[in-house]
């Protein structure tokens, strides 16, 4: 994303110049002093003939120490003039909403610079400028806190949202989820400067176990060094149009003499594997924690300046039912471990099954499950810092077989099912009110309507299809199987009926969800399932709930099977998003139908006014409204006007004939 020469960005890099040039200046002042000393003769030997070595002024090692730095300096100015390079603002201008911001859909290419596919950023948006009654939150992790597999919808920060429109009805709620698969805290330090600029009330960190694998993590394939001193510093040039010149030119160069096999190819949990074997307590292993809790510290600094509150997650994964993915050369290993604990559970022994299931965990040298020492620095940091301690880890034993996580609340290694992403919401939420981190509530809620309502996330039969394949890509692909294996779980599906097709063209990216949501509900709606048609629109406005489309969509559909009670509330949402001359109209029109014709002829008369003045079917009704509230005038004037606009309009001559017959 292109962007012009910024003021700003001058100055800051003009200042950081002229920083480095009296570095220079006073490095090779010390220098020439150096020289004039060693060069010096004894003060006993006499050299008359010699004369003295000609000295210049120190500005002329300064202009020296110049002339390469300004020249880069008008290298960076042509290429920002020339348009050349791209931007990564944190958070940018929705399009389609120009008063909101979005997490910018370009910035995962700051991060993943050797990807052609990155993740995408989770559709959240809030106010440019923040309204005097909002509650804002914001929430920072990786693909389990953006909610993978599942749609954003299904996230743990949309039960947190819902929670909170409910406690805080007059409020104006705003829950932005920043979370993005395949990072780690290098990503998400850089979001918070960002953040901390539009004022939160609130920040949630769910993070940990990408440290090693995510993107410029220590064992990363996609990691710059192994020093946090030097990943920043490159974070910090690539806001540089020479840097980024630079590094096209030799990421060019390096694809030039690239086989075709090292494309990015796979998953992309296979692709970030760089260390495939990190031994439990290795330097590395150290390493990855070091870069957690350094990174972690300085960010809880800066939320803790700015008088941020802030709730941290303990960290969750599946060590019950996903044996280790590999087991090193020691004694004793992973996989010998993990055979214990299932006959120690086998057996009846619960406590000394889940001590040796952890220990497997820890124990894995394919470390995408964070190890328990994350928690440990977790719950640590929490207290260090004034931080609310949310409790995932513990909550999600309380409701698993034998307090041991498995396959109940898990659907791969460390991503949580449907219902333990609600789970993690609710645990949040009761976590910020406990701490009164957050405004005492309007009203008070029993605990099983809070339940209820943070359980009850619109998901879709193609939600559940398209999530289930997503399972069968990552699971039948390495590390799960191995490495070159092909995968047998994704080959040997087949579709059952046409929600399965759809969600197949969607993996394929031959469909979007937005058709393939309307051709699920479409699809229910002719074989009479109206319910789970209605989760369908439901699901895809879940996705995008700040826009009027979905709205109007859904309302169409119902038009169509002549629901016309469901399109009518549907309409109405979109009316209050941005009135149209469509959504107008039919609120009318079923109204009218509804023998309401008092309420129908505001939005009859704002259809045409909105652009609907050339509708005859809007022209008809209005007289049918007008005339049974006994403004005949108005009616023959709209019958008039629907004729001439379509003179075979049914019934519209008959109608006015009927009101302009003279008295008997």
């Amino acid at each position: 994303m292109a962007n012009t020469f910024a003021t700003p960005i001058l100055a800051e890099f003009t200042s950081q110049t002229l920083i480095m040039a009296n570095l220079i200046m006073a490095n090779l002042k010390s220098k020439s002093r150096n020289a004039a000393r060693s060069q010096a003769p004894p003060p006993s030997v006499a050299h008359p003939e010699s004369s003295a070595p000609k000295r210049y002024p120190v500005w002329f090692y300064g202009v020296l120490a110049l002339i390469p730095i300004l020249f880069f300096l008008l290298l960076e100015l042509g290429l920002r003039l020339a348009d050349y390079g791209d931007t990564y603002p944190v958070f940018v201008t929705f399009d389609l909403r120009p008063d909101k911001l979005r997490l910018n859909p370009e910035i995962p290419r700051k991060y993943f610079r050797n990807l052609s596919a990155t993740p995408s950023p989770i559709l959240d948006v809030f106010d440019k400028v923040k309204a005097p009654n909002a509650l804002r939150v914001f929430v920072l992790g990786e693909s389990s806190a953006a909610g993978w597999p599942y749609p954003p919808h299904i996230a743990f920060s949309r039960a947190i949202q819902r929670g909170l429109q409910v406690l805080y009805p007059n409020r104006h709620v705003e829950v932005i989820n920043l979370g993005l698969a395949a990072i780690c805290t290098y990503t998400i330090k850089d979001f918070v400067p960002a953040l901390i600029a539009h004022k939160p009330d609130l920040v949630v960190f769910y993070n940990g176990h990408n440290e090693y694998y995510g993107v410029l993590g220590i064992g990363s394939s996609m990691r710059f060094a192994n020093s946090r001193f030097l990943t920043h510093l490159r974070l910090f040039l690539q806001e540089f149009r020479l840097y980024q010149l630079i590094e096209r030119m030799i990421m060019r160069l390096a694809q030039l003499g690239a086989s075709p096999d090292t494309a990015d190819h796979g998953t992309l949990m296979a692709r970030v594997i760089g260390e495939s074997a990190i031994g439990f307590e290795s330097h590395i292993y150290y390493r990855g924690l070091e870069q957690f809790e350094d990174n972690m510290r300085d960010m809880l600094s800066q939320l803790s300046a700015n008088g941020v509150p802030v709730v941290l997650g303990t960290l969750v994964s599946n060590y019950k039912d996903l044996p280790p993915f590999v087991s090193l050369n020691e004694e004793p290993n992973a996989a010998s471990l993990f055979k214990a604990a299932t006959q120690a559970l086998h057996a009846g022994d619960s406590l000394k099954a889940k001590q040796l299931f952890l220990q497997a965990k820890d124990l894995d040298g394919l470390r995408f499950r964070a190890p328990e020492a994350m928690n440990s620095i977790i719950r640590r940091l929490a207290a260090e810092y004034g931080a609310a301690l949310a409790d995932i880890q513990a909550e999600f034993e309380r409701r698993s077989p034998y307090r041991i996580i498995g396959n109940t609340l898990m659907c791969d290694h460390l991503h949580p099912t449907v219902e333990g992403y609600q789970l993690m919401g609710k645990v949040f939420l009761e976590t910020a009110l406990a701490h009164h981190f957050l405004p005492s509530p309007s009203q008070a809620l029993r605990a099983e309507t809070l339940d209820s309502l943070l359980f009850s996330p619109a998901f879709s039969l193609l939600d559940k299809a398209y999530s289930d394949l997503k399972l069968r890509l990552l699971k039948g692909s390495y590390p799960f199987v191995p490495k070159g294996q092909p995968n047998l779980l994704l080959q040997s599906f087949k579709p059952q009926n046409l929600i399965d097709t759809l969600a197949m063209r969607c993996l394929s990216e031959e469909l979007g969800f937005e058709e393939a949501h309307y051709a699920a509900a479409d699809f229910l709606l002719a074989q009479g399932e109206s319910a789970d048609a209605e989760l369908e629109l439901q699901s895809f406005i879940a996705k995008i709930p700040f826009l009027e489309l979905p709205y109007r969509k859904a309302g169409q559909i119902f038009i169509k099977y002549k629901y016309f009670d469901k399109a009518l509330s549907y309409l109405q949402r979109a009316y209050a998003i941005l009135p149209t001359a469509y959504t107008a109209k039919w609120i009318g029109q079923i109204l009218l139908y509804q023998n309401q014709p008092d309420g129908a002829i505001p939005y009859l008369e704002q259809s045409l006014a909105l652009g609907g003045e050339n509708d005859s079917q809007t022209y008809y009704n209005l007289a049918g409204a007008y005339y049974q509230t006994h403004r005949l005038d108005k009616a023959i004037a709209c019958l008039q006007r629907c004729l001439q606009l379509s003179p075979n309009y049914p019934n519209a001559k008959a109608f006015y004939e009927q009101l302009t017959a003279p008295e008997p």
